[in-house]
């Protein structure tokens, strides 16, 4: 049997008031992981285990009130858990929760479940001794903005908006918190009409994700930076490794070093009528004078046009660089064809126009002969085998 603490532990009762619908179930895990689990340690001073005795008197007893969207009609809006003075008991009651409907609402029952709050203090206060003063803590986990209708259900707050609701809250001392998955406008509006100091919390950061709403009052997480810190001076170019320069700066190649200088062509003046035609982000690139321009690169020999090259590949005393890039003259049609001198049987073939029946074929009178001959062969023969 493990006792839980007796004298130095907190007096507090906590009502987690929570959305039910589908929308706040799918991140339900993610804020009982990083926050609602938290919490429940803070309030218990320690680890959360299965103790089998505790004393409602002197330890913080936890209620659950589970509200609903409209799609829930003509069920009630609301739901209600507990007491409990065991958190892992707790735990055990959210894991069993189903978390559905919702449909096509954008809004939630959030006064309803307020409203409900509000009765679940009043039943745990007769549970504590006349005497005994703890601390109130509704702990809002929605993902839905509320509706902005009057209290229906809860007959002792019936007619109240939720504005009123948050004034009551703030008359008896109840300290509402806010977490939520998403960034809502109107839980801002409510956390500071149930006097909690928006401009306070907002310094303090408790949020593991930067999407998370974590609007925390008269009670602690851990805290986690506003904003990432920069370690050191990352605009030190001395600290930095120099990459080497490319052997091809005029071919714009990019160098992260290299101070880029403006070389934009001056603003002109146009009728306001027309728009700017460059784009500013885009540099326009002239021609560099050759003082800008980088070397080439040193160990790359310069080019030199007179190549070795086998003998009569190049005529004598012609120039490559300034010779004509055409080197066959343009012949006329009809104009006859130089003759080779070179005596090529290659360019002769080529130059010689071919036949009209094509390549390796006789003409049709040579054709003839052969046949005639074929012909007069076989009749001698056949005249050969008859006289024998």
């Amino acid at each position: 049997m493990v006792t839980g603490p007796t004298e130095h532990g907190i007096q507090a009762d906590v009502i987690f008031v929570i959305e039910g619908t589908a929308v706040n179930g799918a991140y339900l895990n993610d804020l009982k992981t990083n926050y609602l689990i938290p919490t429940l340690e803070y309030f218990s001073q320690g680890g959360i285990e299965d103790r089998e005795y505790v004393s409602e008197n002197s330890t913080t007893l936890y209620g659950i009130v589970v509200y609903h969207a409209a799609d829930c009609l003509p069920s009630p809006c609301t739901e209600t858990f507990g007491p409990y003075s065991n958190p892992h008991k707790l735990l055990v009651v959210l894991d069993k929760l189903e978390m559905v409907g919702g449909k096509g609402e954008s809004c939630a029952n959030i006064g309803e479940g307020l409203a409900t709050g509000l009765q679940c203090f009043e039943d745990l206060q007769l549970r504590r001794e006349p005497n005994t003063a703890s601390q109130k803590h509704c702990i809002l986990i929605c993902n839905s903005p509320p509706y902005q209708i009057m209290i229906q259900e809860s007959y002792k707050f019936a007619g109240h908006t939720i504005e009123q609701l948050a004034a009551i809250y703030q008359e008896r001392n109840i300290n509402i918190s806010i977490l939520s998955p998403r960034k809502i406008p109107a839980l801002y509006k409510l956390f500071e009409k149930a006097g909690g100091d928006l401009q306070s919390s907002q310094t303090k950061n408790y949020a593991k994700d930067p999407r998370h709403l974590v609007l925390l009052r008269n009670y602690n997480l851990k805290e986690r930076p506003v904003s990432p810190q920069m370690g050191g001076n990352v605009h030190n170019t001395s600290s930095v490794t120099q990459i080497p320069l490319s052997p091809l700066q005029s071919n714009d190649s990019p160098n992260t070093n290299q101070v880029q200088q403006n070389i934009a062509p001056p603003n002109q003046q146009q009728s306001p009528a027309f728009r700017n035609q460059t784009p500013q982000n885009i540099t326009v690139h002239q021609n560099v004078p050759s003082s800008m321009a980088a070397p080439m690169n040193t160990a790359r020999p310069p080019y030199n046009p007179q190549i070795a090259a086998p003998p009569n590949y190049h005529p004598a005393g012609v120039n490559i660089a300034t010779r004509a890039r055409w080197m066959r003259p343009y012949i006329t049609p009809g104009a006859a064809a130089p003759t080779n001198t070179q005596g090529s049987a290659l360019i002769a073939q080529l130059t010689q126009p071919p036949s009209s029946l094509g390549l390796n074929v006789a003409a049709f009178g040579q054709r003839l002969d052969v046949k005639r001959v074929v012909q007069e062969a076989k009749r001698l023969s056949c005249e050969t085998s008859q006289a024998a």
